[in-house]
């Protein structure tokens, strides 16, 4: 897991603005216990939120080797508003998204893909960026599905692939999050214009 260095760390050197702008992103993390990380995460003043019932998602910048997570009072120190960071947010994932490839796979009649990256850690994270959302609804159909069992890994499927998921991919969906060293959500995760939802593991 990205270890993570708060703003309220007094040995912390923060970056001005200029500096932190292109490197903003979010950064997803298991919500281990759904009812408190949110509070404990707002106690630090840490931007943050649930995507999905086991995930949880918070805004963060790379400085000198750390990643910072943002806060209230980061965001009044660079003295800019939440539009300008989210703009900040959307002009470096579409930097991400032009190098995103698809690897298609077989599993009997099962077709499904993996996302790939060179930077892997990022691939987990687009799947909730709304324009590579509609751009892989584009590719897969108005509805489709996806897994992200570890934070390197995203796989995705078809609508018409749904009902045989736990047949065919499901045990390895979650051999992946038992296995690995950053697992991130055992969750289906149906995407679709409407957003992306967790419906089921």
């Amino acid at each position: 897991m990205i270890e993570t260095i708060t703003a309220s760390n007094k040995l912390l050197t923060i970056p001005d603005w200029q500096t932190a702008k292109d490197t903003l992103l979010p950064v997803l993390a298991p919500a281990d216990n759904k009812k408190e990380s949110l509070p404990a995460l707002r106690a630090n003043d840490i931007l943050c939120r649930l995507v999905t019932e086991n995930i949880k998602m918070y805004l963060a910048c790379a400085y000198n080797g750390a990643v910072i997570a943002l806060t209230e009072n980061l965001i009044a120190q660079w003295s800019v508003s939440a539009a300008i960071i989210s703009l900040a947010i959307d002009e470096n994932l579409s930097k991400f998204v032009a190098d995103v490839y698809f690897e298609k796979h077989f599993n009997g009649r099962f077709e499904y893909f993996t996302v790939h990256h060179p930077v892997a850690s990022i691939v987990p994270t687009l799947i909730f960026y709304k324009p590579f959302q509609q751009a892989l609804c584009a590719k897969f159909g108005s509805t489709f599905y996806a897994a992200v069992p570890e934070l390197s890994t995203a796989v995705i499927f078809k609508k018409k692939y749904a009902k045989s998921y736990a047949k065919m991919l499901r045990d390895d969906v979650l051999l992946t999050y038992e296995c690995s060293t950053k697992p991130l959500s055992k969750e289906l995760i149906e995407i679709s214009k409407d957003g992306a939802f967790a419906v089921g593991i």
